[in-house]
């Protein structure tokens, strides 16, 4: 078996390099999926870790370990499509617009919508509970609204990971807590300086693109609501689904036993409500909902719609286990960061690093999880935790839904059936908050620390 403590990764180092350039190449300018340059990075590392002297045997047990670390998002996928087609089949959806169409004030839907959002993960801590549950319902409205749903996919994927940042039951804030040897209520405090600014910058960009955007005038409203009256038999009993679903996240409850008990009665009632024939619904749950005529932004779901995205998942999870194993990212993050000493050089690099993290392990978690677990004795040393801790929140965190080819991404994409390239420009809040950070750093940018700078390894 090969010693691999004695070896230095040196051409194990450009598979990252090799994932973010071709990712970028794919997505931008190729217009392809991101499994094809996923899967050839993937290749590399592995050839270039075998020729750098790993055992093909650590390989592959390291590669094995990052698919188990994602194992449970696997399992969410599969429940999460079969969920959607579920409430589309079974008039969920329908009822939740039928009603929310007549409640709505259009000129105001993406403030409501951010809003909304923002409320509700705070409450529950979980950015994908919030897109899951009520994104669904109001991107279902916002779209018999007629507004573009890439503009309401940006609202709530920018209120949703508001709360995932800086909720008191978030897991990604006790996370960072956690690998940063930092108190919650302490860095609580100190994101608070990143927090209002871009909030309300936010609220009047929402004001303003929804003042800018065309709606659906009241004629064409009405036709609408009739559609869904005589293809679907809408009932408040459908709306106990998502509300169930939103009470058993409040109480804490595990997102897979939430899905799997929703996806079982949404089953049944798809059955006693639509009366849908059972082999159909199961049918549906597999392939995806097929809306009717003049309801073809209700079409959607299924599970084999999703297979593509666990491929990604799959692929960049493995080799990430590789790279951690064979030393790569630590080494990445301290070179880097050996001789910098202002605090705002300092903030950038380590926001970038945070980057190159979402970019090349696809997971919000490594990307908070790398950086400080590696930096957080010297910031202790020679600087304050709490401001590394702050710096993740505001880059690892927030940024992780903007990477299309990020697990955050996907799944913000895959629940709310827009891709994540169309609706990234639109989470106003999601930019504003890491740029907010690198002016609040300036303030600090002549402190120096430590007399070779932060990150000094040898």
């Amino acid at each position: 078996m090969t010693d691999t403590a004695s070896i230095k990764p040196r051409l194990t180092f450009l598979p990252p390099f090799i994932a973010v350039v071709t990712l970028i190449l794919a997505i931008t300018v190729l217009n392809l999926s991101p499994v094809y340059p996923m899967v050839l990075a993937f290749f590399f590392t592995i050839i270039f870790a075998l020729i750098d002297g790993y055992d093909y045997r650590f390989i592959y047990r390291s590669a094995l370990e990052g698919i188990k670390s994602v194992w449970t998002i696997i399992v969410m996928f599969t429940l999460l499509g079969a969920l959607i087609a579920l409430w589309l089949a079974g008039g969920t959806i329908a009822t939740m617009i039928y009603y929310g169409l007549q409640l709505v004030e259009p000129k105001f839907f993406l403030v409501e919508v951010f809003l909304l959002s923002v409320l509700l993960s705070l409450v529950i801590g979980t950015s994908l509970g919030t897109i899951s549950t009520l994104g669904v319902v109001l991107m279902g409205i916002g779209r018999g609204l007629n507004l573009p749903p890439e503009m309401i996919a940006g609202a709530v994927v920018a209120g949703a990971f508001f709360g995932d940042r800086i909720s008191p039951v978030s897991t990604s804030l006790y996370l960072t807590a956690e690998v940063t040897g930092t108190k919650v209520e302490d860095n609580l405090k100190l994101m608070l300086k990143t927090t209002y600014l871009p909030f309300v910058l936010t609220i009047f960009l929402y004001f303003v693109f929804g003042m800018l955007s065309p709606t659906k005038e009241a004629g064409i409203t009405s036709t609408y609501l009739k559609l869904l009256q005589s293809n679907f038999y809408l009932s408040p009993v459908l709306l106990l689904l998502p509300l169930l679903f939103l009470i058993l996240a409040l109480v804490r409850v595990s997102i897979k036993i939430n899905l799997f008990i929703n996806v079982v009665l949404s089953f049944i009632l798809g059955i006693v409500y639509q009366k849908v024939p059972i082999q159909k619904l199961l049918l549906e749950a597999f392939t995806g909902f097929e809306a009717p005529k003049g309801l073809k932004a209700l079409a959607g779901g299924g599970v084999l719609r999703y297979l593509s995205l666990v491929s990604i998942i799959l692929v960049a999870s493995a080799m990430a286990g590789i790279l951690i194993n064979t030393g790569v990212f630590t080494t990445l993050l301290i070179r880097p960061l050996a001789h910098i000493k202002s605090y705002f050089s300092l903030t950038f690099g380590i926001m970038i690093l945070a980057v190159l993290l979402l970019m090349v392990t696809c997971t919000q978690a490594l990307a908070i999880m790398i950086p400080g677990m590696t930096l957080r004795d010297e910031f202790k040393r020679k600087a304050n935790a709490n401001e590394l801790s702050r710096i993740l929140a505001d880059s690892a965190v927030v940024l992780a839904p903007l990477i299309p080819w990020n697990m955050a991404a996907i799944l913000s994409g895959a629940a709310l059936q827009v891709n994540p390239k169309a609706y990234i420009l639109y989470a106003f809040y999601l930019w504003l908050t890491p740029l907010t950070n690198l002016l609040v750093s300036l303030r600090k940018q002549g402190e120096v620390y430590g007399e070779k700078g932060l990150g000094n390894y040898r």
